[in-house]
């Protein structure tokens, strides 16, 4: 038997249009003739089924001759929700997209069951040669206000995925790029509302200036400021203007073009009270900010939320040509001071350096090239006429906030050549050591306590010295370089019990605690004054010979312990204390004459203990006879 033969791709159809008085079929024939080509069964063909096979397949015969003989309802819908167009999206057959939205009655916007739309299909899969070519044909009939399942619109969608951008353009030829660009499509829409389109706040203008590498941003700003469409005001989440945004992000053809605009706010503020000058300066864009300061109403001096003037975020971004320009034209506001009382030269001093090699050596102290920090600070001082006296609310001058830093370019030029005062105290009574102590460079602490005259014992309101801040895990360095010059922070930490990791450190970094403060005591003695047990056990262990240090008094911890602090007496007696110096009497200070009435002190060879005991303990051990005992005797 002969095997028959598959009619050619697209000639089982010809029969029916060449020589239709010879074969005439009817329609259930021809639909079972369609099921048999697309290998289904055909004894019961359901037209909208094979018309949605025929897609899937890009049979195009098929699809035509399905329209064109059976009366299919074009927007019928498959088990998951997709009709005939978003079928033909899918299959990324433009031919056959084109063929359905010419039928009449065709619903362009009919989304699936996850709420995509044809338009919307054809966008996510913009990667795609045919499906850039399906979406331009689409959006010429589709809905481009319509949102997708996650609330975006399709321009500003567009604008964030960057979708006409060609990373592998060796794929496309050149005039096929150029004449499939779909953000300009989507512009020229008119119904497309500009002003109601927004995706996480943000208008398309904004959206656009936010998408950094969108392709060919000029020309889409063009267009979209040529349609006329938008508010050059309009505000996104964090009240932005699309001139905040372009002077900090986009380029100056943007920012000229909406200068151009009569009705463009120069000095709008956004939640953080920051102007476009102000962006413009905080991203370094020199060109930008000459731009704006062009305009009298640039806002020069206007402050944001915090009080910081243009020029204030100019002295920190570190870029002196922006500085040397803005100075010149608002030099009276050189120390104009923001919320907290910090002047521009504050901020100056506070930017972390940047230095080339090492070619220059000062006091012995390595530095750098003059840093762009350097540079500014001088500025300010020499040309600006800036205050490097200033206090700001906290009674912080410059000097104080440079030494947090590694700075050290500026520290000694402030000490060395303006004359500020390395020991002037704060409101809380903290020097400029002390906050370098806590926060600064060692190479800083380091030339701090090289200047004659610095106090390295300040101690701020609360009792801490510098080397108290600088006492913490990990910061071993910073505390053997101030050990040598401290005299009271252990004594200090002795009396407050609760700092008990921070004496440990100081401890093991090699702190003398038989050191003794001005009244010649030691440790020990504020410890044991203190009645804090905890602190007299560590520094017995690390210094034993304090055990009978005396101060300039004559008074030994012993003799403390007796009169404030008799818990300790029993490890002050055993960490070989001298005793002969105590009053029989003083023995009993602070226990109890009826509970505690004898005291039992031994000592065997180099060893001495201490007990007290009641009358009842004493005649268990010894005998009832043994001893006629009266209240507060003491036994040595």
């Amino acid at each position: 038997m002969t095997e028959r033969s598959s009619p050619a791709k697209w000639d089982w159809m010809d029969a029916y249009d060449k020589n239709p008085e010879e074969k005439v079929i009817s329609g259930v024939s021809k639909l079972q003739e369609i099921s048999r080509h697309l290998n289904i069964d055909p004894k019961q063909p359901d037209p909208h089924q094979l018309l949605m096979l025929a897609i899937e397949k890009t049979n195009e015969n098929i699809l035509n001759a399905l329209i064109g003989s059976f009366k299919i309802n074009i927007n019928q819908r498959d088990a998951k929700g997709r009709t005939a167009l978003t079928q033909a999206v899918k299959a990324g057959n433009r031919d056959m997209v084109e063929c359905l939205l010419e039928i009449q009655g065709i619903d362009v916007n009919a989304p699936d069951e996850d709420g995509i739309t044809p338009l919307w299909l054809s966008l996510r899969n913009h990667v795609s040669r045919d499906h850039r070519m399906i979406a331009a044909v689409i959006i010429q009939k589709a809905d481009v206000n319509e949102r997708d399942g996650n609330g975006d619109y399709s321009i500003t969608w567009a604008i964030r995925n960057n979708i006409d951008s060609f990373r592998d353009s060796s794929s496309f030829h050149s005039d096929w790029q150029r004449g499939s660009l779909l953000i300009p499509l989507l512009i020229k829409k008119k119904e497309l509302d500009v002003e109601r389109i927004e995706s996480v706040g943000q208008s398309p203008f904004l959206s656009a200036i936010n998408c950094e590498s969108l392709s060919r941003l000029d020309d889409f700003l063009k267009d979209l400021l040529d349609s006329g469409k938008f508010n050059v005001n309009i505000l996104d989440g964090d009240f932005r203007s699309p001139l905040s945004l372009a002077a900090e992000k986009s380029t100056t053809w943007a920012v000229n073009a909406l200068l151009e605009s009569a009705e463009v706010d120069v000095c709008s503020q956004d939640k953080d009270g920051r102007t476009p000058l102000i962006w413009s300066i905080i991203t370094g864009r020199f060109t930008t900010m000459q731009l704006l300061l062009e305009r009298e109403d640039s806002g020069i001096n206007t402050p944001d939320m915090n009080g910081r003037t243009p020029l204030s975020w100019a002295s920190e971004t570190g870029n002196l040509d922006i500085l040397e320009f803005l100075l010149q034209k608002c030099a009276d506001n050189v120390d104009e001071p923001d919320l907290n009382g910090q002047t521009p030269l504050f901020w100056a001093v506070q930017r972390e350096p940047e230095y080339g090699s090492l070619h220059k050596r000062s006091r012995g102290f390595d530095r750098g090239l003059e840093s762009q920090n350097e540079q500014i600070v001088k500025y300010l001082i020499n040309s600006g006429g800036a205050d490097p006296y200033f206090k700001d609310n906290n009674k912080r001058t410059p000097l104080s906030w440079a030494v947090t830093t590694k700075n050290l370019d500026i520290v000694e030029y402030l000490i060395e050549y303006q004359g500020c005062n390395i020991n002037d105290s704060d409101k809380d009574g903290r020097t400029p050591l002390s906050w370098s102590a806590e926060q600064g460079d060692i190479e800083v602490v380091r030339y701090l306590l090289s200047i004659d005259g610095v106090d390295a014992n300040i101690e701020d309101h609360e009792k801490r010295s510098p080397l108290f801040w600088a006492t913490r895990p990990k910061n071993e360095t910073m505390i053997k370089h101030l050990l040598p010059r401290d005299m009271e922070t252990l004594h200090t930490l002795a009396t407050k019990g609760t700092y008990v990791e921070k004496v440990k450190l100081l401890l093991e970094a090699g702190y003398d605690s038989s050191k003794l403060d001005g009244s010649g005591q030691t440790p020990l003695h504020r410890a044991v004054r203190a009645r804090n047990l905890d602190f007299a056990k560590l520094f017995i262990k690390y210094c034993h010979s304090s055990v009978n240090k005396k101060d300039k008094k004559g008074i030994t911890p012993l003799q403390l312990a007796v009169t404030y602090s008799p818990h300790m007496l029993a490890l002050l007696v055993e960490s070989s204390a001298q005793t002969n110096e105590i009053q029989r009497s003083a023995w009993f200070n602070g226990n109890d004459g009826e509970s505690h009435s004898i005291v039992c002190l031994s000592l065997k060879g180099e060893d001495q203990s201490l007990q007290f005991i009641s009358r009842n303990q004493f005649s268990a051990n010894f005998g009832q006879d043994a001893w006629p005992m009266a209240p507060g005797i003491c036994l040595l």
